[in-house]
């Protein structure tokens, strides 16, 4: 075998794609998703904080 480009090749991803949902927020909205997001992280690193190593995972 010299090895010919077409015997090596990448294998083709065979999952079907599946249809992307997109959401249009208005600003206000916006800001609300991104405050409670923010809230979220910051309680989650505060109670992470008094969790030992191997259950600071998130879920």
């Amino acid at each position: 075998m010299t090895g010919s480009p077409q015997t090596y090749k990448k294998a083709k991803d065979r999952r079907k794609k599946t249809p992307v949902k997109r959401v249009q927020l208005s600003a206000e909205e916006r800001s609300a998703y991104e405050d409670a997001m923010r809230e979220h992280d910051r309680r989650e690193r505060e109670h992470g904080q008094f969790l030992p190593n191997d259950l600071k995972r998130r879920r």
